[in-house]
């Protein structure tokens, strides 16, 4: 038999689920509404700070989203995917030394994310380290031989530095 307390964290992942659909739908103010609901109840569900960050960086506030996703990392340490939305945040702001430390970790605990590597070289390009950018992008490649944007956008050591870019997505 479920306790009160049991029942009630039950309804996290239904919420969490319908933010993500209206965040889907366009409506950013309500599906944060939704999300902080989730946290005023628990304030370390990882669904709820990912969409969150998400939410932020929709609606250009790019610090605020770099607190949701550092929290997301602080409650799950062990979860790649939060690693690698921090870090795609970190790149994008121009971090990019800090943002490829977060693809590292990512890559340190799933050693087959794709989407780590591939914005790993995005992260690297922009330090105009141009052949480590190429082989992480490859290996990419390797694991996700469909990942036409990888392929399409693949740094080439003998590309003009301005012309050599990987996706920067936050995967």
């Amino acid at each position: 038999m479920l306790s009160p307390m049991s029942s009630r964290t039950l309804l996290v992942q239904p919420l969490t689920q319908q933010a993500f659909a209206v965040l889907q739908g366009g409506n950013a103010a309500l599906a944060e509404q939704i999300c902080r609901q989730v946290l005023a109840e628990k304030n370390d569900v990882l669904d709820a700070l990912f969409l969150m960050g998400i939410i932020a960086v929709e609606t250009r506030r790019l610090p605020q989203a770099e607190q949701w996703f550092a929290k997301a990392v602080a409650s799950d340490p062990g979860n790649a995917a939060a690693h690698n939305n921090l870090g795609g945040l970190l790149h994008q702001l121009n971090r990019h030394q800090q943002a490829v430390e977060s693809f590292d970790r990512a890559i340190r605990l799933k050693p087959d994310y794709a989407g780590a590597y591939n914005n790993r070289g995005a992260a690297l390009n922009a330090l105009g380290r141009y052949q480590e950018a190429a082989e992480s992008c490859s290996t990419a490649l390797r694991m996700a031989p469909g990942n036409a944007e990888a392929r399409w956008k693949k740094p080439n050591a003998a590309t003009v530095p301005s012309a050599a870019s990987c996706a920067s997505e936050l995967v």
